[in-house]
């Protein structure tokens, strides 16, 4: 029964669905499509498509993603991105920001630029660090300190030492943060003192005993008690920081003399010689030191084996360099050049600077050497236009390989970089100020005398390498230097062979003579209508000739050697105490008498001129000019005796008395063991006394046969110089 009822229900489900299926069939064929393909109302659930349905593609994978690439950091700004360039190779502006002031100087310090800024007296001085590869500044304004009363050191590449007015030393990080301040113990007013090349330590006298102090820590250290240090000052240290320099005064001689103190051994002692300055760098390795001195025109790189000690000792006694061969001798054309070169011993370069004016326009010079060779590897010079408010002030970048040259004109800054290894040597610019044309015969001549006396002698543009209260302008008549220069020859040969060479005193190394077209004065004291000059010039003796003048330049010359002379006097008596020269030589004159000190003010006292009167008692003074100062006087009279021309005025009791106290005072502050028994003045004034003494043996030809008995040796040219003929017949 069962299995019955199962077979039923199979059998009608199997009619239905057969009847399903025929119903849909007939449906299918009462709609056909315009192909004849028959079509639904809606699509089947699993309609097949009436073309085959383009495949879908098997998706291709994504690649593994690149990765992302690892950003660039923006460069980190140096010095050679923040500067620009030139039209002269090599050189670079330096920014300088939107400063207007009299003063600044720029260094650098690692990635920082250092401004020191003074705008003006009234205005407080003021320092700068901009930092390159940040950009970032900072600055400190000294609000306590006057704007010239204050000094600044950069140290070891490390640190700014500012010095004021109160013997304070306050030291900075290249940051201007303060690390520290120290004030040197002394109680004088003006203290003498020095400091370490480091300034780590000060050095000073107390009394009789030489103090080294610690900056850092404010602890003294005795160092020696001697009775001489009671007149005696420290003045420097050794490059080297062995030998700590004292001027001390020494009543055998009646000046001070240079002594070292040797700071290893305590041990004090006295060069016998101190007449050069050298200058000397050590190699790092200690094997080499490169020598330069301003009074020899180069500088000298020797090897010092093993006696390295006993070479710097003679260094800083200042005595002769080595006799031995230098391994290079880097030729300089003037000694201007040293004053204060720079060394790169890591590129074996020796960079020397110096500056000179071209027409109105001032120039910086720096010249590259190598040491290795000598020969000249780069220069170049630096426009700056005139007057400047600040002398150009230099710094020394070894890291970098740059030479900056920073400084305010007319309260406009400038401040430029010399890349000194990149640049080259052009020879249209060559060492010192030798650059306007100066003829071969000129030259050599010039060369002849400098060696013969010892001097150094300028032509051209050169006239401008030393600084006083008159504009000297350029000469370029070649014919009037070449017989100034002889003229120059003469005069020199008449003084005894050593007397130059004593010149060179307290500080004073060498000798300069300037042939120039006239002066300007700077000052309201100068003299209008100078036609020479006679000074010094930081370490040098200088005169200054205006070849132009038509008067006898014979004369003038010995006019301002007489000069030179009465410093010497003058020296010699203050620093041994002996004597007053002045008072000595007021003596001479009439009780009511007294110099007008001012070359512009008239004097009361012509009654005493023998232009003025006819009473030969009267005659002291020889014109107007000697009544100005007592230097004057004696430099008048000394040029009268020395050239003849009448000299009817040492008819005067009065005058040739001057000349024999002026005499006897140049035999008492002069060494003259090497002298004549009578120099050629000396003899022209005794004979002077025979003469107007009545002695009708002696005559004037006796006197100064120069210009008698057929001796001639001086004509005049056609523009009124006093030359030897021979030599006047040989110019042309």
């Amino acid at each position: 029964m069962k299995k019955q009822h199962l077979l039923f229900l199979i059998v009608v489900i199997c009619l239905v669905l057969l009847a399903a299926c025929s119903a849909g069939k007939e449906d299918d064929k009462n709609i056909v499509g315009p192909d004849g393909y028959p079509v639904t109302d809606a699509p089947s659930a699993t309609r097949i498509p009436s073309v085959s349905p383009t495949p879908t593609a098997t998706p291709t994978p994504s690649p593994s993603p690149s990765p992302s690439p690892t950003p660039t950091p923006t460069p980190i700004p140096v010095f050679e991105d923040i500067i620009t360039e030139t039209e002269e190779p090599g050189l670079y502006d330096v920014p300088h920001g939107d400063y207007e002031g009299y003063f600044l100087n720029v260094h650098t310090l690692h990635d920082k630029l250092l401004y020191f800024e003074n705008e003006g007296i009234e205005t407080p001085p003021k320092i700068i660090s901009y930092c390159i590869s940040t950009g970032e500044s900072k600055d400190i304004t000294f609000e306590d300190i006057d704007a010239y009363a204050y000094e600044y050191k950069i140290i070891d590449d490390k640190y700014i030492v500012v010095i004021n007015d109160s013997r304070e030393f306050t030291f900075y990080d290249e940051d201007l943060k303060k690390l520290y301040s120290f004030t040197i113990p002394i109680d004088s007013t003006h203290p003498e003192y020095t400091a370490s090349n480091d300034y780590s330590k000060i050095y000073y006298i107390k009394g009789r005993t030489l103090y080294e102090c610690s900056t850092k820590t404010g602890v003294e250290k005795e160092l020696k008690t001697d009775l001489k240090f009671a007149e005696a000052y420290p003045t420097g240290v050794s490059s080297d920081g062995r030998y700590l320099k004292l001027y001390m005064y020494t009543r055998k001689v009646g000046y001070y003399q240079l002594h070292l103190f040797d700071l290893e051994t305590n041990e004090l002692s006295y060069p016998e010689d101190y007449s050069h300055n050298y200058f000397y760098s050590i190699s790092p390795d200690m094997t080499e030191v490169l020598v330069s001195a301003q009074n020899i025109p180069a500088a000298r790189l020797y090897d010092t084996d093993e006696n390295i000690e006993d070479f710097i000792f003679l260094l800083n006694s200042g005595e002769d360099l080595p006799e031995e061969k230098p391994k290079t001798d880097i030729k300089i054309n003037s000694s201007a050049e040293l004053a204060s070169p720079f060394i790169d011993w890591e590129r074996r370069l020796f960079i020397t600077t110096d500056d000179y004016y071209r027409n109105s326009m001032q120039m910086q010079l720096l010249t590259c050497y190598s040491i290795d060779t000598g020969e000249p590897v780069s220069n170049c010079i630096i426009p700056l236009e005139t007057p400047a408010s600040q002398y150009p002030v230099l710094s020394f970048d070894e890291e970098k390989g740059y030479i900056l040259v920073s400084g305010c004109i007319l309260k406009e800054p400038f401040c430029y970089a010399w890349d000194y290894e990149n640049d080259d040597f052009k020879d249209e610019s060559k060492s010192f100020v030798r650059y306007d044309y100066i003829p071969k015969y000129l030259d050599t001549y010039r060369k002849e005398l400098e060696d013969k006396y010892h001097i150094f002698i300028y032509l051209g543009t050169e006239i401008f390498a030393t600084e006083h209260d008159y504009t000297l302008t350029y000469s370029g008549d070649f014919l009037q230097q070449y017989e100034t220069l002889h003229t120059l020859d003469e005069i020199f040969s008449i003084y005894p062979e050593d007397v130059f060479e004593q010149m060179k005193y307290d500080g004073l190394r060498t000798i300069g003579i300037y042939l120039c077209n006239g002066f300007t004065k700077k000052a309201s004291y100068g003299i209008d209508n100078a036609v020479a000059l006679a000074g010094f010039d930081g370490y040098e003796r200088f005169l200054a000739l205006d070849i132009s003048y038509w008067g006898d330049m014979r004369a003038n010359i010995i006019h301002e050697i007489s000069h030179w002379l009465d410093k010497k006097i003058e020296y010699y008596g203050t620093s041994t105490g002996e004597y007053d020269f002045n008072e000595v030589w007021n003596a001479n004159n009439p009780e009511d008498f007294y110099y007008m000190d001012d070359y512009n003010k008239t004097s009361p006292f012509s009654r005493y001129v023998c232009y003025y009167t006819t009473n030969v008692d009267n005659y002291y003074f020889l014109d107007t000019y000697s009544l100005s100062k007592a230097t004057e006087d004696r430099a008048r009279l000394f040029e009268y005796l020395m050239r003849y021309n009448g000299n009817e005025y040492f008819q005067s009791e009065h005058m040739r008395a001057k000349l024999h106290t002026y005499f006897d005072y140049l035999r008492k502050s002069f060494d003259t063991s090497n002298w004549p028994e009578e120099t050629i003045w000396e003899y022209k004034l005794k004979m002077l006394d025979r003469y107007y003494s009545g002695d009708q043996n002696v005559t004037l030809e006796d006197i100064y046969p120069e210009y008698f008995n057929g001796e001639e040796q001086y004509s005049l040219t056609d523009d009124g110089f006093g030359f030897l003929s021979a030599y006047s017949n040989s110019v042309g």
